[in-house]
């Protein structure tokens, strides 16, 4: 995407056709390296109760939806249904998030790493808040492994993980897969 803080609502569901059918693997919105720098997607993306079905990605960077979620930006009212992400760091929303990530659902799907995985996100120094995860999440590797997030330095509050996961046991957690020691870092009402 070129412009790195256009707003978008959904109109309707998408469903994105396999890979092993002829379609796409998504590349992330965000997190491109330009210039010597990580572009974030400072934008707003309202889901407005839609979803978005078949999302697939295989990359050795950033997975999630959007790659990485900056500042100010917002991920909102969007749900994904049997989405595939496999990559050295996995995700299916965001992979990086400093913005917030508000009602987004993962009703179904795989999550798998190699170095990191996340539910929702990877990263999380930001806000996630009334999110879902169901899909399944691995991590191959002695990397973190979140069913909501990977790792956390930011805030998760009233989120829910129904989903499997599989990884080391040291780095391995219902919500999240390894706590910051910030002071900033805190779960909130969540339930596993």
């Amino acid at each position: 995407m070129k412009d790195d803080d256009i707003n978008l609502t959904l109109a309707k569901d998408i469903t994105m056709p396999a890979v092993a059918e002829g379609g796409i693997n998504w590349i992330p919105v965000g997190g491109a390296y330009v210039n010597s720098a990580y572009q974030k997607y400072k934008g707003k993306i309202d889901g407005a109760g839609h979803t978005i079905s078949g999302l697939c990605i295989i990359s050795d960077d950033l997975g999630g939806f959007i790659g990485l979620l900056g500042e100010g930006g917002c991920v909102k009212n969007l749900t994904f249904e049997n989405a595939v992400i496999q990559g050295r760091g996995a995700s299916v929303v965001v992979g990086d998030n400093y913005g917030t990530v508000e009602n987004c659902s993962v009703v179904s799907g795989s999550v798998s790493g190699s170095d990191i995985a996340g539910g929702i996100v990877q990263y999380n120094y930001g806000i996630l808040s009334g999110c879902y995860n169901g899909a399944a999440v691995s991590c191959s590797n002695y990397g973190d492994t979140g069913g909501i997030a990977a790792r956390n330095g930011g805030t998760i509050m009233g989120c829910i993980n129904s989903g499997t996961k599989l990884g080391n046991p040291h780095n391995c957690g219902g919500i999240v897969g390894e706590q910051s020691g910030s002071t900033n870092a805190v779960c909130i009402a969540c339930g596993n």
